[in-house]
């Protein structure tokens, strides 16, 4: 695996070209798409210093879109670097809150794939401790 790669457009794990990286891609009807940014957040808010909070959709449908950012050109290289990265990380983590009161147990190829947001976490068991 050569993640160096990864910034140049170049697969992680059989060195060729990846195509159709980086663009937006629109999650409803699936195509590729140009954007409309909005900043969601006013200039003024204080609470937010130094941050700003964008709301990019699809100028085809009005809706979400996805970055089809990737490091792998195939399925089947992706697929060796998730069984790479599972050696090496195992095939669960523990992710926990920011609060720090709970913990839950995370496929790695959950967290490859779709990336973790806080939302996700109540679908995935909570972490025990076994001994």
């Amino acid at each position: 695996m050569k993640l160096k790669n990864a910034t140049i457009g170049i697969c992680v794990i059989c060195d060729k070209p990846i195509e159709n990286n980086g663009m937006y891609m629109c999650k409803n009807c699936l195509g590729f798409c140009n954007v409309n940014v909005t900043n969601i957040l006013s200039p003024s808010d204080k609470t937010v210093k130094g941050y700003f909070l964008l709301d990019i959709k699809s100028v085809c449908c009005n809706s979400d879109v996805q970055l089809t950012n990737k490091i792998t050109c195939s399925e089947a290289c992706h697929e060796v670097l998730v069984q790479d990265l599972t050696k090496e990380f195992g095939e669960f983590r523990k992710v926990v809150t920011a609060d720090g009161k709970k913990s839950y147990k995370v496929p790695v190829r959950y967290i490859i794939e779709n990336g973790l947001n806080v939302d996700d976490l109540g679908q995935f068991p909570e972490w025990t401790d076994e001994k």
